[in-house]
């Protein structure tokens, strides 16, 4: 059995943004509230309190979902496999027709690839299949992967 190379899914973002939303409520929190009597009372009856706690809730809940989905991509010598907790979609490369990328419209970054989106065309399907190289961890080297690909593949 061959081994694969994992990209496993990115969620840095989430991490960060939620850590930064709580620590706004936190400091926003102690700001708002008052010393009465020796103790310190929390304001809660706030519109931005309520507009914070959105933020907050939106967030866990995304990074919940997404922690769920443990979403990865594997790439073996002959096929692609888009993996999640729920389920696994394999991509023979005989099946991908070419491969196009989408040039990234923020600033280059070494460390990061210059493209964005993959887009795969694949003979039993309409629609190109696209994957954001952004949302997987080592995206350079994962772009290097896809390059090897388009190589093969667009011939």
């Amino acid at each position: 059995m061959e081994t694969p190379i994992k990209y496993k899914f990115k969620l840095d973002f989430y991490y960060n943004m939620l850590l930064v939303y709580l620590l706004f409520m936190v400091i926003y929190l102690v700001i708002r509230g008052t010393f009465e009597d020796g103790s310190f009372q929390i304001v809660l009856k706030d519109p931005i309190i309520y507009f914070i706690a959105i933020f907050v809730i939106i967030f866990a809940v995304i990074l919940l979902i997404n922690k769920i989905k443990n979403g990865e991509i594997l790439i073996y010598d002959n096929r692609l496999e888009i993996k999640n907790r729920f389920g696994t979609k394999t991509i023979l490369f005989d099946d991908i027709l070419y491969v196009k990328f989408s040039k990234e419209k923020r600033k280059f970054d070494e460390s990061k690839s210059p493209h964005k989106i993959v887009r795969l065309k694949l003979k039993r399907r309409k629609r190109f299949l696209r994957i954001r190289l952004a949302d997987y961890n080592n995206e350079n080297s994962l772009y290097q992967e896809f390059i090897k690909l388009s190589r093969i593949k667009n011939r």
